[in-house]
């Protein structure tokens, strides 16, 4: 996969990180609403571990992906760099 696409791709890929963690968000507010109403305890609190869980993977992978992404665009401006030297 060449720069421009890796760059490409993990920008989409962060955009989509980045929905998914608002989703949860979401889901966390919905949780405090049926804990506020009454809902059992044990479901709001299973519900709550499995939201954090995923949100500890999703934060993760966006840190791979944002370190990726920098390196990504370090190796695309070092190869303009170069070309523009070789044209020179």
């Amino acid at each position: 996969m060449d720069e421009a696409n890796e760059v490409g791709y993990v920008e989409r890929e962060l955009l989509n990180i980045n929905k998914r963690l608002k989703s949860l968000d979401k889901e966390q507010q919905q949780l405090l609403q049926w804990a506020l109403k009454g809902f059992p305890e044990e479901t709001v609190v299973a519900e709550n571990k499995r939201v954090n869980g995923q949100r500890d993977l999703l934060k993760q992978r966006k840190s791979e992906l944002e370190a990726r992404l920098e390196q990504a665009r370090e190796t695309e401006v070092n190869m303009e760099s170069g070309v523009y030297r070789a044209v020179l």
